[in-house]
């Protein structure tokens, strides 16, 4: 079916005021990964994924379905099916959550507008993570004169479990991070907060940036730096002491780092010298092991499960860096599944598949919740590996690593 002049016009006169065509991947990524000095940064979905067919036919221009009722958090996926070009643009949403849905638009060519697909079965998904419940009205633009138009109505976000083991109020998924100190109740774990610059800190990073040197992130471009990183964030931000920021921010140079300059040996003393035996006893906890005591070397399922059986004898600091790490990558993964098509792509960065990393992040929660971890970062946490689960397709059997 041919599209009308008018929709014609529309395309090519938005396809100019932005240059032309689609960025490429990486000028994208870039894009997302860096807003601009004040603007806020997309916030990825952690809830169901929504379709949403952009159709043109006999019987008209529409969206199906036209109206479509989620849960903050969720996301929207919508598929061009025919008549393209096509494109979502936002008409009427509440105030407060306008800034946060513009920063969630992928390669947003305006204000509140979406890019223009031009390919059939090509899609285009919009987290409505951080956004405010309430009524969003959108159009597709080259066929808003032919009444294509729908509303999607976010729901009030409910509690996803309430127990009488954590009673104690804490902040929604969106809630703004840099209110987490405030709210967020002390533990054993941050019995001395950090406060302001910290040089131990500071030599931390240097020292993990010195080891992890030319390490990327699997699947990507990213500097590994980046996930030792965002775990000192995550840590920091409920109020960790610095042992175990320190701790978040070394973790992976043990299991990682091991060269033919640097023995395990050698990076264990260099630790312990430079930073303290609390920081490597933590560090270790974390560590995965490739041998048993008898030097036996472990399977690949053996290792993950010697990892959550030690997880027992592990102190306060290694489990709230357990649980920071394993929120980072989840929240990773999430990420990358909501910018791509293609998700195959993305599970198949990992030897486990889809199965396999989706039950690696349930047993880590399960086993950490089954040892009565009652940290502040475990709702976060079971959030985000509910998130996996729906990603993965389903329910992941639960697991119990008893030794």
């Amino acid at each position: 079916m041919r599209f009308s002049g008018l929709a014609l016009v529309a395309a090519v006169a938005t396809l100019g005021a932005c240059g032309g065509g689609e960025k490429p991947a990486a000028d994208a990524a870039q894009t997302a990964a860096a807003p601009a000095g004040g603007a806020l940064a997309a916030m990825p979905a952690t809830g169901k994924t929504h379709e949403v067919k952009m159709v043109g036919d006999e019987k008209g221009y529409r969206f199906e379905p036209a109206t479509l009722t989620i849960k903050a958090g969720d996301a929207v996926k919508f598929i061009a099916i025919s008549a393209m070009p096509h494109n979502v643009a936002f008409t009427d949403v509440p105030a407060d959550s306008k800034a946060q849905l513009q920063a969630n638009l992928p390669e947003a060519m305006g204000d509140m507008m979406g890019k223009m697909i031009m390919t059939a079965n090509e899609a285009y998904t919009v987290s409505f993570a951080g956004l405010k419940a309430g009524k969003y009205d959108f159009t597709c633009t080259p066929h808003n004169a032919n009444n294509m138009k729908g509303t999607i109505t976010v729901q009030k976000s409910a509690s996803l479990r309430t127990t009488k083991r954590r009673t104690q109020t804490r902040p929604p998924f969106a809630f703004p991070p840099n209110a987490y100190l405030l709210v967020m109740p002390r533990t054993k774990a941050t019995a001395k907060s950090v406060d302001g610059y910290s040089d131990r800190i500071n030599h931390a990073l240097a020292f993990a940036a010195k080891h992890h040197d030319q390490q990327v992130r699997k699947g990507t471009r990213l500097p590994y730096l980046t996930h030792p990183a965002n775990v000192a964030i995550i840590l920091t931000r409920y109020g960790c002491d610095e042992v175990t920021v320190v701790s978040g921010i070394l973790h992976d140079v043990i299991e990682d780092c091991v060269t033919k300059d640097y023995t395990r040996e050698m990076l264990e003393q260099r630790i312990a010298s430079k930073f303290g035996a609390d920081v490597l006893d933590t560090v270790l906890a974390v560590t995965h092991r490739t041998h048993d005591e008898d030097g036996e070397q472990f399977t690949s399922d053996e290792v993950r499960l010697d990892y959550l059986a030690r997880l027992k004898d592990a102190d306060e600091r290694a489990r709230w860096v357990c649980a920071a790490d394993k929120l980072h990558n989840a929240n990773s993964l999430l990420a990358d599944l909501a910018r791509t098509i293609e998700p195959d792509r993305i599970w198949g960065r990992f030897k486990a598949g889809k199965e396999g990393t989706v039950w690696w992040y349930r047993a880590v929660y399960d086993r950490l919740e089954e040892l009565k971890f009652d940290a502040p970062i475990m709702p976060e946490l079971e959030r985000t590996v509910k998130a996996i689960v729906n990603a993965g397709g389903g329910k992941a059997a639960k697991v119990s690593a008893k030794r």
